[in-house]
Order: structure tokens, then sequence, then C-alpha cells
């Protein structure tokens, strides 16, 4: 669980996971090789607590069953990582992408709790035995990635659902320590109301029915339920990852804030945390981010 760099832990990764497409999965395209079941763009009103929020669908190509990966975005999400949602497609996973109730024109009001239920109807859809078959999904390779915001939904969804083996958290933002930052009066708050009603303004905001206020006092509310210290017994038995970087803007305080240190007070084994000396959106490594993620994916959770 110590910190390393991701160039050389990434090298070791891919040349460890034995796979011919590891390399060629980043740097060059597939192409239709199986003009049958070619890799394909599907757009999905996926439906979520009596309304239907944006998805898409990206499907790996091939007529085997793929394991399917619920890509979860930040907050308010204008980093989308759709490179890392196309470089897992072309290793063989099927990625779900899609918007929090709320969020980017999808129905429903915005709230973190909300943003996190949704990821339970993202599940249930791929799970359901009709879907399954029909876009050709393991449903027992489920499996949740998450950058920021996304990546603290992932470890939260992951403690939700013990079916779900395997969980990538990267630069999570810790949504429990900022309510305990918030809940304390010596502290400077500023910026954080300032980025909530940023992000719900009326006009402009892509967050809609909710305010600053409102999402103040709801990670206040739920400061020590939502913090990650609190989701370690929950994943002890799951292979977990998460990836933060040195010079965050969001600060690496709000990333793993006792995380470490409540798994490895646990034992837990298949856990493994690492730093890359990047900014929040890892904007200098995105080519070793990916190779990274998919060669312990396919380490980690494959095996």
């Amino acid at each position: 669980m110590r910190k390393v760099l991701i160039a050389a832990l990434a090298a070791h990764a891919v040349a460890g996971a034995q796979s011919p497409s590891a390399h060629t999965t980043i740097a060059r395209d597939s192409g239709m090789s199986d003009l049958r079941f070619p890799p394909t763009f599907q757009a999905i009103r996926l439906p979520t607590h009596g309304t239907v929020v944006n998805a898409v669908l990206y499907r790996a190509q091939g007529p085997e069953l793929h394991a399917a990966i619920v890509f979860l975005h930040g907050f308010p999400g204008n980093e989308r990582n759709l490179d890392l949602v196309h470089s897992l497609r072309r290793a063989g996973f099927h990625v779900l992408f899609f918007n929090y109730r709320g969020s980017w024109g999808s129905g429903g009001s915005f709230s973190f709790a909300s943003a996190r239920a949704d990821i339970g109807a993202a599940t249930a859809y791929l799970r359901q035995p009709e879907t399954a078959k029909r876009l050709r999904i393991d449903t027992n390779r489920l499996y949740l990635v998450g950058h920021s915001m996304g990546g603290w939904l992932a470890l939260a969804g992951a403690a939700d659902d013990p079916a779900i083996r395997c969980t990538v958290a990267l630069a999570p933002w810790n949504v429990g320590r900022v309510g305990a930052l918030l809940s304390d009066p010596q502290l400077d708050s500023r910026r954080f109301v300032a980025d909530f009603t940023r992000n719900t303004d009326s006009v402009s905001g892509p967050l809609r029915g909710s305010s600053a206020d409102a999402l103040i006092r709801e990670v206040i509310a739920a400061k020590d339920a939502w913090d990650f210290s609190a989701f370690a017994s929950r994943l002890v038995d799951r292979a977990t990852l998460v990836v933060t970087s040195t010079r965050d803007e969001a600060s690496p305080d709000f990333q793993r804030t006792g995380l470490d240190a409540a798994m490895q007070e646990l034992g837990v084994r298949r856990y493994r945390s690492l730093s890359v000396d990047d900014d929040h959106a890892f904007s200098a490594h995105r080519l070793g981010i990916a190779k990274f993620v998919i060669a312990w994916l396919r380490s980690a959770c494959e095996r």
C-alpha cells in the first residue's frame, strides 16, 4: 500500500499481465476484426427510482461473454475520462457510462445520495437476464470504476453490493471528509460553497434540483457514514485499487484519508493504493493510467 511511481508500476503490471493486447488496446485501434460482433456504441435511457437518466453503453468486440464496468464520473463531471472508457472497451470490457439523476440533462434531482443509489439501478439493468443475454454480459463480473466523486461512489457502491468483485477509484474525493470539514466552524468553507453554488446555478449549472445549501446539509449529516474509512470493513473480500495524485487541486487530504490505515488494520490483502505525481485529472499520465488500470483488472479480477 505504499506510494510508488505509476510509470514503473504500470510497466511492471502490463508485462506481468502476459496479454498480447495489453499495449495495443491503448495505442492502436482494434478494427472490425469480428463483423458479426463488432464494437458498438449505444445510447440508453436508464431507469432509476421513478425517472430515467442518460447513459451510453460501449460494447466490446467478440461473441464471448464480457465483464461489464460501470464508469462513474465526478462532481459535476466536466472530466468524463472517455479516453479511458474507450481503452477499457478495446481491452474487452463492456462499459456503461451514465449521468446521475439531475446531472447533465438526466431526469430527476441531483444529490450525493441519489447518485449513489443510481449505481444500483445501473448494475440492476446490466443483470437483467434479457439484457445480459442480448449484450453478452457475464453478470458474475461486474466492476465499478470512478474518478473523483465517482471514485468515492465506486467505493460506496462496492460497499453496498457484495457481488461487485472489483473496484477502481481514481483520485477519489472523500465526500464524508468534506462533510466533516464543513461542520467545523474553525475552517474556511468558502471554496466548497462556491463550488456547490456554481454547479447548481439555475442558468448554467450542470446539476439541477438542488442547491449549495442542500448539498452542504447532506454531506454534514452523513459525514461519518460517508467517510472512506467507513467502507473499509465491507471491502475486505474484494479487489480494490486506489490511485491518487500528489498535485491534486482538491488536496490529497480528500483522496484517501483514513482508508489506507483502515485497510491495513483489517489486513486486507487485495487492496492496492498508489500515487502519481500529477494533477486531479492525471493530465500527464493518461496512457499510463489506462495501461495500469487494464493490467490490474486483468490480473486482480479476471483470474
